[in-house]
């Protein structure tokens, strides 16, 4: 490898990095409130409620029933032959007399799972029960029996029209376990955050022009969406420094070569062995504070499990097993915050558990989990939490997050 070829290239990545840095600070792009209050991954409290006050004819954007009309009418003019049946349901419907609600109760659910459970977003007639059911799912897997439960829902108004809304179209999406015998195209639809709702926010922002506040929230919510689907400024910085690469015959065998050696691998594997190490001292000054914490942190093994791996801090003295894991989902991806103990436990400890801990992420039955922030995930593909590993700013993330937990457990785990 030609290291003036690699100091070349690397000095032409920087220099783009540098100028997108500077188009971030004069755009304010990285300024976005769903992210610095954290709640950006949040299914129920920031995207089920952001949308279903936009939909609602009676919400406080003051736009009536427009922004509900303008997403039906995108729906209805689908005129594939897969989604006709599904779009003949929408037909005369009535938004000047509906009501939109978030997170509506449809009863116990029974023995068999097939009746029961909660919508995400209910579009539903003031005097009838013809209804549009909207399903969220964010990160959340499925339920069993979960569309068949939410086509049950209204013994009147049988097979309403359920959206099943996910941030990107996977075919593989809904599952079996959730769809049953419920046919696409007929029972249910399947659209995105990236296609479907991004091109109604962009219709909704064009109509708030007269609402300045309106306006801005929308805007910041579009650019929460491109951040989820990966449709923001950071990937045509990406695409601009895959297009120099491209270019250039020896930028290419520089690449390969990196590659070969492992020299990301290794970079990565010494960023782990300095967070282990800033652990370390981390659960020194929680002592020193008070805080009894002991670390299991398994280098060797930690980002290799397909599934998850984990951090842990367990709580010392704890009858009961407390603990508090760091985890990371399918290789450093999606970096989230866990509460349980130990098994023997579970069905004694939960319940308290989770009234003591804020609202958990959707998806997670058993355990309190809560996702980390948009910063850090996707740790195979973005710098960032690398960088903040060597500024310190993860460990101090980490300790702001532990120290919260254990506070507002602090009564609970004196008697446990």
């Amino acid at each position: 490898m030609d290291d003036n070829t690699l100091i070349n290239l690397l000095s032409q990545v920087s220099v783009i990095n540098k100028k997108y840095k500077e188009i971030f600070e004069k755009t304010g792009e990285n300024f976005n409130i769903f992210n610095i209050l954290r709640i950006e991954a949040e299914e129920v409290q920031t995207h089920s409620r952001f949308l279903c006050e936009l939909l609602n004819p009676n919400g406080s954007h003051g736009k009536g029933e427009l922004f509900l009309n303008l997403f039906l009418e995108d729906q209805k003019k689908d005129n594939s032959i897969e989604n006709e049946n599904f779009v003949e349901k929408l037909q005369n419907f009535n938004t000047n007399n509906c009501t939109v609600k978030p997170e509506v109760n449809i009863g116990f659910k029974n023995k068999e799972q097939t009746e029961g459970g909660r919508i995400d977003i209910l579009i539903k007639e003031s005097n009838s029960d013809k209804a549009i059911i909207i399903e969220n799912k964010i990160f959340a897997g499925d339920q069993l029996n979960q569309l068949i439960r939410y086509n049950n829902a209204f013994p009147t108004f049988p097979n309403p029209p359920i959206f099943y809304l996910t941030l990107e179209l996977d075919d593989n999406k809904p599952s079996i376990a959730s769809k049953g015998d419920l046919k696409k195209g007929d029972h249910f639809k399947c659209i995105s955050y990236k296609d479907d709702i991004l091109i109604w926010l962009e219709k909704c922002l064009a109509n708030s022009s007269d609402h300045p506040i309106l306006k801005e929230t929308i805007k910041q919510y579009i650019f929460l969406i491109k951040q989820l689907t990966n449709q923001t400024t950071n990937n045509k910085m990406e695409k601009e420094i895959v297009n120099i690469i491209i270019e250039n015959e020896d930028f290419i065998r520089s690449i390969f070569e990196i590659q070969k050696y492992n020299i990301v691998s290794d970079i990565k594997r010494n960023l782990i062995s300095k967070l282990k190490k800033q652990l370390i001292d981390l659960i020194e000054e929680l002592t020193k504070q008070g805080y009894c914490l002991d670390l299991e942190f398994d280098e060797e093994k930690l980002g290799r499990d397909s599934n998850s791996s984990y951090i842990t801090f367990k709580i010392r003295n704890s009858q009961k097993g407390f603990y508090i894991s760091l985890g990371f989902c399918s290789f450093f991806e999606n970096m989230f915050y866990a509460v349980d103990c130990n098994r023997d436990y579970k069905n004694i400890c939960r319940a308290e558990v989770l009234k003591l801990l804020d609202n958990r992420d959707g998806g997670f039955s058993e355990i309190w989990i809560k996702w980390s922030d948009q910063k850090y995930r996707n740790w195979d593909i973005s710098p960032d939490p690398w960088l903040d590993i060597i500024n310190g700013v993860l460990k101090e993330n980490i300790k702001e997050r532990i120290i919260d937990i254990l506070f507002r457990l602090k009564n609970f785990l004196k008697d446990n």
